[in-house]
């Protein structure tokens, strides 16, 4: 049976256009699929947990294919028969994007050495440039994302500006990397400012009524006559903006009732259960077309998804603590007597001191890694009896009493201490480590039997 979505609003948008008419391609409203059905769609979590497996599927370009493989001798007949070096996939991307992707530098090389560099430079360069320009004319667009673009991007596009495509490949090939390595490193921080949990999408999945893979329906902004409606009612005309917002009021809901996994189906509600108990991805991957995104296409490894009906988005938030904080600032550390965080409880960084926690910075996953650091450290200061502790040099843990002459020490400069997208630390900043000679200082909230540590002694505990 295929049925189509339906909404309530009279007025149709191009946003929600697609939903308005897009076919639900389910049996039913449980999810049952038919046994044998050959899935020639690519699953949207692909790109999540399996970025460098081949694809194969049948709908995928023959030259999409051999770049994904890396099959350099097939490419290379394909070019010399005539094959179009710049087929595009279902996702609107040619075969340089697919190569680059699979990690296959050797394809790349080839394909740009065809022309093909100038092909999807111009691609990237346009796609860039128009979010560029709203980020220039104020448009709402997530402050790191405009970073992201003026501080990795733009040098980029820069250094392209004199080059000749087909005369520097190698070259070409890694600044393609580094752009798209730029575009995922940024993925997880383009966050609305007021998002006040964080988190990390985990997928796209399907699900079942009577068998829900995340069991608890905690909230919704579809339908004002259940009890848990949030008040607010889908923005169809401005879901680019509404989404993030819906997403993020979903992971604080999720939150404050101690779940750390949740997912965002039917464009507004929210489910929620336990990465201990619950198996989110039960029912197995959903299409790309299943959830979208922003701009109401396949979701494609974006943040901001939501799951269209008995399809769940799911995502796992990455700083549950179990020791309630609050963060005061940035201050420096003249690393003299007096040291007003005198007892050096952890360490991340070195290996040899007594203090050494089991577990190094883990710098190619900070934005997750951060969180687990400043909880770990107020777990440690709880027990070790510190009202304050702060995060110093990246991955050191530090605490101390409660004591007001903390704040002689003098707020660090700008740029003293790093958030989770290593940016300098807003106000807003839940999470932030201090740089060399500063410590990100926080104040656990509930009571604490201090310490005897004094001042002027430094304890390092084992």
């Amino acid at each position: 049976m295929q049925r189509k979505l339906s909404l309530p609003d009279a007025r149709i948008t191009m946003f929600h256009q697609r939903a308005l008419t897009d076919i639900v391609e389910h049996s039913d409203e449980e999810g049952k699929e038919s046994a044998g059905e050959e899935d020639t769609q690519k699953s949207c979590n692909e790109g999540d947990v399996n970025k460098n497996e081949p694809k194969t599927q049948a709908n995928l370009p023959l030259m999409h294919q051999v770049v994904m493989e890396g099959n350099l001798e097939l490419l290379k007949e394909l070019i010399k028969n005539g094959a179009d070096i710049n087929i595009l996939d279902e996702n609107g991307w040619p075969p340089m994007h697919s190569a680059i992707r699979s990690g296959n530098t050797e394809c790349a090389a080839i394909l740009i050495k065809e022309g093909a560099g100038e092909f999807y430079y111009n691609k990237q360069k346009q796609d860039y440039l128009r979010r560029l320009e709203r980020c220039q004319k104020g448009r709402k667009i997530s402050n790191t994302f405009c970073w992201e673009l003026t501080k990795c991007v733009k040098p980029l596009l820069s250094h392209f500006k004199e080059e000749k495509m087909v005369q520097r490949p190698l070259i070409i090939v890694m600044l393609l990397f580094a752009l798209i390595a730029c575009h995922e490193a940024s993925n997880l921080c383009q966050d609305p400012k007021d998002c006040q949990v964080s988190f990390k999408p985990m997928g796209c999945f399907k699900d079942r009524r009577h068998e829900r893979a995340l069991p608890q329906y905690i909230y919704n902004e579809r339908d004002d006559s259940i009890a848990n409606y949030g008040g607010k009612k889908i923005d169809w005309n401005d879901w680019e903006n509404y989404l993030p917002g819906f997403v993020c009021r979903c992971a604080k809901k999720a939150k404050d009732l101690g779940y750390d996994l949740f997912g965002v189906q039917h464009f507004g509600e929210c489910y929620a259960g336990s990465s201990s108990s619950d198996q989110y991805d039960r029912h197995g991957p959903g299409k790309c077309k299943d959830c979208l995104g922003t701009d109401m296409n396949d979701c494609n490894g974006r943040k901001f998804c939501a799951g269209k009906e008995w399809r769940n988005m799911v995502y796992k938030t990455v700083d549950l603590c179990s020791v309630p904080f609050e963060r005061i600032g940035c201050f420096h550390d003249q690393k003299e007597a007096p040291r007003l965080l005198p007892s050096y409880l952890l360490n991340d960084r070195d290996e040899s001191l007594p203090n050494f926690s089991g577990q190094l910075i883990d710098w190619e996953n900070w934005y997750e890694y951060l969180p687990n650091l400043v909880c770990r450290c107020a777990e440690k200061a709880k027990e070790k009896g510190w009202k304050l502790f702060g995060i110093q040099f990246w991955g050191e843990c530090w605490g101390g009493p409660d004591d007001s002459m903390f704040y002689t020490e003098g707020h660090a400069q700008p740029g003293g201490c790093a958030d989770q997208c290593s940016n300098d630390c807003a106000c807003s900043n839940r999470f932030c480590a201090g740089k060399q000679f500063t410590n990100a200082v926080y104040a656990i909230t509930e009571h604490v039997d201090e310490g005897s540590a004094k001042a002027g002694e430094v304890y390092i505990v084992g």
